[in-house]
């Protein structure tokens, strides 16, 4: 809304406004008029953006019904951490606002499959070479699927963090192996909150969840070993109350 004030004469009498400022008041109400229509369509796209991010998440939710929570859940917690930096960044505290082991080879008896033989030289972990890396194909699936939308200004960076949510500080994260200085602290604070999604969550048929205090544990020391952002772990924690 636009408001003018009487116009006066020179001597303080109250006249009507003349053409020419008339002419002024209509060109600036149509750049104001114009301007609330964008920001109303930019709103506009913003909640159309998220709608269909909802509905990425849960069609992928829908399809692993048991971690079907782990989507909202990181989402969750990237906000928990987000607003606690810029409360630090608020109150002068953060100046930041929204920052290889060899296998050993076993001897196999002649009587093991090849696929027998394949599983019993995992060093770490449950996962065989080719299981793995059909594990950590989503990323790269995550990233050809989200290269063919179109993202405004607002969204632009999304896809990027959504890939290099398992890439670590040191370079030994996947699928690109990109290092601290390459990583930005929104990737930074996706990858803590999706591992420690995975750690707390009690929706997993392969394991119980694990007790605040031990799942944090394991953070802290992934972040010693430069997996992961150490500082962003002690906000999270922080943030989470179990």
């Amino acid at each position: 809304m636009l408001q003018l004030i009487n116009a006066l004469d020179d001597d303080g009498n109250i006249i009507p406004f003349d053409d020419e400022n008339e002419e002024i008041v209509m060109a600036l109400s149509s750049q104001a008029a114009i301007a609330i229509s964008n920001m109303r369509y930019r709103d506009e796209l913003q909640e159309q953006m998220w709608s269909f991010t909802e509905a990425m998440a849960a069609a992928i939710d829908e399809r692993t019904p048991y971690n079907a929570s782990h989507t909202r859940n990181v989402a969750k917690y990237c906000g928990l951490v987000a607003d606690h930096i810029n409360e630090l960044h608020a109150r002068g505290l953060e100046e930041e606002s929204f920052s290889i082991n060899r296998k050993e080879q076993l001897v196999m008896e002649p009587f093991f499959t090849e696929e027998e033989k394949e599983c019993l030289r995992i060093v770490k972990g449950t996962l065989t070479e080719k299981e793995r890396k059909i594990m950590e194909s989503h990323v790269e699936i995550t990233d050809r699927i989200l290269s063919k939308v179109h993202f405004n200004s607002y969204f632009l960076d999304s896809p990027k963090w959504a890939a290099e949510h398992h890439e670590c500080l040191n370079g030994r994260g996947y699928p690109n192996h990109k290092t601290a200085d390459e990583l930005a602290t929104d990737a930074r604070i996706i990858a803590v909150a999706d591992i420690c999604d995975a750690l707390l969550a009690t929706d997993r048929p392969y394991k119980k969840p694990i007790p605040k205090e031990k799942a944090f544990d394991i953070l802290k020391d992934m972040a010693n070993n430069g997996n992961i952002d150490g500082k962003i772990v002690e906000y999270l924690y922080d943030c989470i109350d179990c």
